[in-house]
């Protein structure tokens, strides 16, 4: 899940994550899933933390856009460079562009990278 620095303070502090109507994956995401916070753009690329879905998407709006609640947040002191970790990235295939594969908003990950990443965490 992306977006900015200001924007996931926000989100996190609120406990609800938006859902646009264009996002990737939208309809595969639900309750009790696992998730992993990354923030892109420039200089960035850092894997922030971790939570937990405790709903299934919500629509709020007309338009098809609709949010979806966190809980068991789990905020990294020391995020992590995706850049120096994406070697052990299974879903990464190609390993010169990996940017493309956390393009979208939603990314479904294997278990095996999840732990992958889980493991990073050096908080």
């Amino acid at each position: 899940m992306t977006g900015s620095i200001e924007d996931f303070t926000e989100r996190i502090t609120n406990g609800k994550w938006p859902i646009y109507k264009r996002t990737q994956n939208r309809f595969k995401i639900k309750k009790n899933d696992d998730v992993v916070f990354y923030l892109g753009g420039m200089n960035n690329g850092k894997i922030l933390g971790t939570a937990k879905l405790s709903s299934n998407v919500k629509k709020q709006s007309i338009d098809g856009d609709g949010d979806i609640e966190i809980s068991d947040t789990d905020l990294w002191k020391n995020p992590v460079l995706v850049k120096d970790n994406v070697e052990s990235l299974d879903f990464v295939k190609n390993k010169n562009n990996w940017g493309a594969y956390f393009q979208g908003g939603v990314k479904s990950l294997g278990s095996k990278d999840y732990k992958q990443i889980l493991n990073l965490n050096v908080n």
